[in-house]
């Protein structure tokens, strides 16, 4: 007799056997059988599964929904990587370089700009300071500075997204290509780069004035009484005339009735006036045409003195002849007429000759100063005559640039920032409302920044960084090139003169050379100075003019 408990076995064995049916169908991802007909429903739910398996077959984790380039990953949010390195929600990586904020590689280099100085500037220096920016998302690893193709100076810099680089570079005797460089973490790189000139393309005397555009030929033209012209000529030249056995030039200076320049082999020519021996050829004749001073060589810059001059060598060392009426040989009271080295000075980067007195700006940025001081022009305050070299008082003195007048002188740091002493008669020193010597350098009102400046006789020039030119002091004769005569006590800008690449100051005249190479002349015209053709106070200027080179 059939009871309850067989009932339930029975029914118990029932279901067991309708499972396993049920898994031996070939819909359910098990072997077909011969003969077995697939249904609708099994045929899609097995497609379905293929495709999952194409992705899980491979051994990549679909639970990612980016790939990440490894055999291995995880699920987790955070991204970790077992394989390529490890990899944060930052986009960082440690093993293939920079990742954005996507996760990608960054390929993006950074920024960097040169902001000091501008592109194409002349300046008068063995060292100049070079000033600029740098940026990136993900920071500033490195900046690199390259001159002439040579080595790389890796500047001290921190890793920041942005940087402020600066550094001072040794300059060859000519064009100078700079090349600076930024790094970031990924090995991206960007450069930017500039030239800068070693040496002057323009000069004035006291009333001649020379010039070269292309290296190989210099110009000369006005007054020309004692040869300064260079031209083997007599008379003067109201019109520019070539002078004559020079080429491969570098640099060009010039004062009252004598003139130098700098090839760029590193010798020293001299011409003009030679009765105090300002030629360094010894006292005696003057000289219508260059000539050699064999006596010194490796020469970078030269300055011309009223009846003096001064070379700067490479090795640093100034050497000085002439007149030395007032020390303004930083030697012994004795005229010189061939190089002698100035002792007693530190390394030095830039020289300037003045009235009766010199100045020299040295490696470590002091500045120092010999010969007369009836203005104060020597920055000691008031004072007697110095025979050898004395260091000018400035504090934190960071000096890279001198030049100077008849008394008065002005000197540029390693920022730009501009300093003046010395004679204040017609407001040369740019200190508005002063009419008296000015004691101590002094910062002159209007120009904050100046990366070139030139003076000679009463007045001033600054090349600011944007390269318009300015002017101030005496203007009797135009020499400030404002349209007028009226003198300016402190730093005016020249309309004209938006693009100037390099300026230099006569007694009463002044010239600039501009961006497209053109040289523009204005001021006193008694000699034919300006170069028009025309000659006579008549013919003056208070608007530059431009000269017509052959």
């Amino acid at each position: 007799m059939r009871t309850a408990h067989d009932s339930k076995l029975e029914l118990l064995l029932f279901s067991v056997i309708a499972l396993a049916g049920c898994a031996s169908e070939p819909g359910a991802g098990g072997d077909e059988a011969d003969g077995s007909e697939d249904t609708d429903g099994a045929t899609e739910g097995s497609a379905g599964l293929d495709e999952v398996g194409e992705e899980t077959g491979s051994g990549e984790d679909t639970g990612s929904s980016e790939d990440t380039g490894s055999s291995e990953s995880t699920d987790s949010d955070s991204g970790e990587s077992t394989d390529s390195g490890e990899s944060t929600d930052s986009g960082e990586s440690t093993d293939a370089g920079e990742s954005t904020d996507s996760g990608g590689q960054d390929l993006t280099p950074p920024s960097v700009a040169v902001s000091r100085p501008f592109d194409g500037l002349y300046v008068n220096a063995r060292t100049w300071t070079i000033a600029g920016q740098a940026s990136d998302e993900l920071g500033v690893e490195a900046v690199e500075v390259v001159v002439n193709e040579g080595p790389a100076e890796v500047l001290d810099t921190e890793l920041a997204q942005a940087i402020e680089w600066q550094a001072t570079v040794a300059l060859e005797r000519g064009w100078n290509t700079i090349e600076v460089s930024a790094r970031d973490m990924a090995g991206n790189e960007q450069t930017a780069s500039l030239a800068l000139h070693l040496g002057l393309p323009v000069a004035a005397g006291g009333a001649h004035t020379l010039a070269f555009v292309e290296s190989e030929q210099a110009w000369a033209w006005g007054r020309n009484n004692e040869g300064q012209l260079g031209a083997g000529l007599a008379d003067d030249q109201a019109s520019p005339v070539a002078v004559v056995e020079l080429s491969d030039l570098c640099s060009l200076a010039a004062n009252l009735n004598h003139s130098l320049a700098v090839t760029l082999d590193g010798a020293l020519w001299a011409w003009g006036r030679n009765d105090e021996g300002q030629l360094g050829l010894g006292e005696g004749e003057d000289r219508d045409v260059p000539t050699l001073v064999a006596s010194i060589d490796e020469v970078m810059t030269v300055s011309a003195g009223q009846r003096h001059s001064l070379a700067l060598r490479a090795d640093g060392t100034v050497w000085t002849w002439g007149s030395n009426s007032n020390g303004q040989l930083g030697q012994e009271p004795a005229q010189v007429g061939v190089p002698a080295q100035v002792a007693g000075l530190p390394e030095v980067v830039a020289i300037a000759g003045g009235g009766a007195y010199s100045l020299a700006v040295a490696a470590d940025g002091s500045v120092w100063a010999w010969g007369k001081n009836a203005d104060s022009q020597l920055g000691l305050g008031e004072g007697e005559d110095q025979y050898l070299p004395v260091e000018v008082p400035i504090e934190e003195a960071s000096g890279q640039l001198a030049v100077t007048g008849k008394a008065h002188s002005l000197v540029i740091d390693t920022s730009g920032q501009m300093l003046a002493w010395g004679l204040d008669a017609s407001g040369q020193i740019g200190v508005a409302g002063s009419g008296e010597d000015v004691l101590a350098p002094t910062a002159p009102n209007a120009l904050a920044l100046a990366e070139m400046i030139a003076a000679s006789g009463n007045h001033s020039l600054a090349i600011a960084g944007d390269a318009q030119l300015w002017a101030w002091g005496a203007n009797f004769s135009g020499q400030l090139g404002m349209g007028d005569d009226e003198d300016r006590s402190e730093p005016t800008a020249l309309a004209e003169l938006a693009q100037t690449r390099a300026a230099a100051a006569g007694l009463a005249h002044s010239l600039a050379l501009d961006a497209d190479g053109q040289v523009w002349v204005w001021g006193l015209n008694s000699f034919g100075q300006l170069g028009d053709g025309q000659v006579g106070n008549d013919h003056n200027s208070a608007a530059p003019l431009l000269v017509a080179l052959p």
